[in-house]
């Protein structure tokens, strides 16, 4: 395709691309809401987690016994132009965090802020409800919060609250299962990568028999099509890819006893991991590997709605 371009085409595409770049940046500024408070989940992590096989018990500060521990962060950001006040929250529908009643928090929550001059509190309404206030947040600027709990591992975190001035949900970016269309496309193109390997390759054989000699394949490859060299690396960059995974996997069970089960047995394969990079570009749902005791390995969703592994 390249070949057909001249040089003054190619700078005017340049040049039309960077123009609706900055007309898009200049469109996005107009569009920007002055005031975008949203509280996000980043993320959710395992602190301790007992089986009925371990040696210990884990207990909180009032000596009640636990079965597991996790530490959830989420995050205040004021992502609009203008700075929120405190009191331009409303007083009748203060902002709060509220964790699903399958979780408990335990302990008080951890606060982070980009200023130690910034005032910003967090009270608690009962075990799992809390209110939060600052005196400002201005353009950009962010608190987090983290909560110990114990109990479902994917509870639901929601926000509510009124902002005057602002139109938006304060909780709008709560549910950490969502993928975005960008995180989306990139599995999609994975998925399209193996799954076009196997053809790319045997294609690329023939196109290359049929139209090119032994000499223009190893001395004059500068001539070859570029379609072509990219069909050869695709259908080449799987199969290496996967011969040098299982002739680890090999070596591995080489290094043990036949029949001992190693670290990747308990994970999923990768027909499953395959259907969940699918799955993950069609539904917007995000899929990940387990790494509780409880589920290892297993592919679950952050979803508390379907906290079950729906592949086979």
């Amino acid at each position: 395709m390249f070949g057909l371009l001249e040089a003054k085409d190619l700078i005017l595409l340049a040049l039309g691309a960077l123009v609706g770049y900055l007309l898009s940046l200049i469109a996005t500024k107009q569009t920007e809401k002055k005031k975008d408070l949203v509280l996000e989940v980043l993320g959710r992590h395992i602190v301790a987690e007992s089986t009925d096989t371990c040696p210990f018990l884990i207990t909180d500060l009032a000596g009640m016994k636990l079965d597991n521990v996790y530490y959830f962060v989420v995050r205040v950001w004021n992502r609009g132009r203008e700075a929120v006040r405190g009191d331009e929250i409303s007083r009748t529908a203060p902002l709060s965090i509220e964790v699903s009643e399958d979780a408990n928090v335990i302990g008080e929550p951890q606060i982070m802020k980009p200023h130690p001059e910034m005032e910003f509190s967090i009270t608690s309404l009962h075990q799992n409800k809390f209110s939060i206030s600052f005196d400002c947040l201005n353009h950009d600027e962010w608190v987090e919060v983290g909560f110990y709990m114990t109990g479902n591992p994917r509870a639901t975190i929601s926000g509510a609250g009124r902002v005057f001035g602002q139109h938006s949900e304060f909780d709008v970016t709560t549910d950490d299962s969502r993928t975005g269309w960008l995180e989306r496309l990139s599995y999609l193109l994975v998925v399209l990568m193996i799954v076009s390997s196997p053809f790319a390759l045997p294609w690329a054989l023939w196109w290359a028999y049929t139209e090119y000699t032994i000499s223009d394949l190893l001395f004059n490859t500068d001539k070859l099509p570029k379609f072509l060299m990219t069909l050869f690396c695709l259908g080449i960059i799987v199969p290496t890819i996967t011969a040098y995974y299982f002739s680890s996997l090999w070596f591995k069970r080489k290094n043990n006893p036949k029949g001992y089960p190693i670290r990747e047995d308990f994970e999923p394969t990768q027909r499953e991991s395959l259907r969940a990079f699918y799955l993950t570009a069609l539904r917007g749902k995000r899929y990940e590997v387990s790494a509780s005791v409880h589920d290892y390995g297993e592919i679950k969703t952050r979803s508390i709605e379907n906290n079950k592994s729906d592949l086979p």
